[in-house]
């Protein structure tokens, strides 16, 4: 009875089977196939018999084969049901993807003793999947060209700015220079004409004239050294409020009875890392600016206030950076800035003043400056309401604030010794060693370092080392190392007219050096030769 309802189920179950669209198929419990639907010989164009047993990897692609095989062992070894995705030959020759199940029949007692399996068709999903793949592959690859094409654009828009501004920064320093330049040629050249024709007079006014150009070409390189960051600061705790309230006086004197000045301190302001003398200019400017903005009159108010940013108050796309700063910020009542004039305020030789009432470089100063100090400024501006500058410089650590600098007086007073020269620059070296000789100092002067070190290794007295800093080959700092490692405690002075490792004076001198900027005048480096030698640094 048992083996006739096994006979009758099996027959149900081929029937069901033969009229199944899918590909069905059955094997042994060794897993040899002994059966299969017509479904199987339909697609293959086989002939019945030729698929038993393992007959059936015939039909499978040659890539796929070993992986159908090992999962088919591992199934029939453990019981567990079998998947596999593998390619299998139609009759016309041509592979096409199926996923293949087998199940495992088993007894009550768990003995397997059949598997029955099925193929599905699934070669046009996954043709799909592939060119969705491929779609997507295309879309990221357009993408990446995209992004690569507008980052040449940006890089395009960026240079052509970056010309533009050095277009506007040379055109700036030419017009200024140019000017400066002939009044100091023009007043030279009458002054030699007179004195080879015997006329004396007006070359006080000449040579008068001679200088202020000539000082007012100083005072605009250093303020292209401050825009760009590479001037040579003096950068030490300083006592901020103290050094604004010591201004108001010059700030009453600079505004006029038109304008009215507010300068707010609270009594717990923290020290600054910054240099006194360029804060002022820096404060100074920024009032001048103020009081151009009301020429009819108006408020301004100078406030300091103890400020810590942190990582979210810093500014997207910036050079700010989180922690304590003193915040000194300027704030006046007058005609305000456009956003077009805003974003262009930093640019350096760009004013909005007529021609002749402005440089343009005032405020690129202050950005400079205080970004070389290690802060940051912010302005807000709007049309009508007037504008807001402040300037935020980084907290003191170190709580000894540095004192006023005392003026000494006195014009090339001699205290004696003798000064060893290095310059290679034949018209400074000459200048400096007449205003030696003037001053009553004995000298030695050479034009490089390599010339110089014999000096130094010689038993020759030395008393003050006066160095330019940018020599050629070995420069004036590490000269002045070598200088030290003969004669320890050496005094050094140096000359700079632009060294960018002596932009920060606190990191580029030692005990005993001094360092003075070019262009300087003679009577301001006899004082430094006489602080220098008498231990003042």
């Amino acid at each position: 009875v048992a083996e006739i309802k096994l006979r009758a189920s099996e027959s149900q179950f081929r029937s069901l089977a033969q009229a199944m669209p899918n590909q069905v198929w059955t094997a042994a419990a060794d897993g040899l196939l002994d059966w299969f639907n017509p479904r199987v010989y339909d697609f293959s164009g086989l002939s019945p018999g030729v698929l038993d047993g393992a007959g059936w990897t015939a039909l499978v692609h040659p890539d796929d084969l070993a992986g159908a095989v090992e999962r088919w062992t591992q199934s029939l070894a453990t019981g567990e049901l079998y998947e596999s995705e593998f390619r299998l030959r139609r009759n016309d020759g041509i592979y096409r993807w199926h996923l293949v199940r087998a199940v495992p029949i088993k007894t009550e007692t768990g003995e397997i003793t059949r598997w029955v399996g099925a193929n599905t068709d699934i070669d046009d999903q996954k043709a799909a999947v592939q060119a969705l793949a491929d779609v997507n592959t295309s879309l990221e690859t357009r993408v990446a060209e995209r992004t690569k094409e507008l980052m040449v654009a940006e890089e395009q828009l960026r240079q052509s700015h970056k010309m533009e501004a050095i277009g506007q920064l040379t055109g700036g320093i030419a017009h200024d220079f140019n000017n400066l330049m002939t009044g100091i040629i023009s007043a030279i050249s009458l002054v030699r004409r007179r004195l080879e024709t015997g006329k004396t007079q007006d070359l006080d006014k000449l040579m008068s004239a001679a200088s202020t150009s000539a000082q007012r070409a100083a005072a605009l390189t250093h303020r292209l050294l401050a825009f760009s960051r590479q001037q040579s600061l003096d950068v030490r705790a300083v006592d901020i409020g103290e050094l604004i309230q010591g201004m108001r006086f010059l700030l009453n004197q600079t505004l006029g009875e038109d304008i009215q000045v507010a300068v707010e301190c609270p009594p717990t302001l923290w020290a600054g890392m910054t240099d006194a003398n360029q804060l002022e200019s820096a404060v100074l400017n920024l009032v001048i600016n103020a009081r151009d903005a009301m020429p009819a009159g108006g408020q301004l108010s100078v406030t300091m206030a103890n400020r810590t940013l942190s990582a979210g108050d810093v500014r997207l796309e910036s050079e700010e950076e989180p922690g304590d700063y003193v915040e000194i910020a300027v704030t006046d009542t007058g005609e305000g800035m456009s956003e077009h004039t805003l974003a262009k305020a930093f640019d350096p030789f760009f004013t909005t003043k007529p021609i002749g009432q402005g440089t343009g470089l005032g405020l690129s100063m202050v950005y400079g400056f205080v970004q070389q100090s290690g802060g940051h400024v912010r302005i807000e501006s709007e049309v009508g309401k007037g504008t807001r500058v402040a300037l935020y410089l980084p907290r003191a650590v170190d709580s000894t604030i540095a004192g006023p600098v005392e003026d000494h007086g006195g014009r090339g007073a001699r205290t004696g010794g003798t000064v060893l020269v290095v310059e290679d620059d034949p018209t400074v070296r000459l200048m400096v060693v007449t205003a030696l000789n003037d001053w009553g100092y004995d000298m030695i002067q050479t034009s490089s370092a390599h010339e110089a070190i014999p000096v130094l290794r010689s038993n020759k007295q030395i008393d003050l080392l006066l160095t330019d800093v940018g020599l050629p080959s070995i420069n004036g700092r590490q000269l002045a190392e070598i200088a030290r490692q003969f004669r320890p405690g050496l005094r050094v002075l140096f000359m700079t007219g632009y060294a960018e490792k002596a932009a920060m004076r606190g990191q580029f001198l030692d005990a005993g050096m001094d360092l003075v900027t070019k262009p300087f005048t003679l009577d301001g480096l006899s004082e430094k030769i006489r602080e220098v030698l008498k231990g003042g640094s």
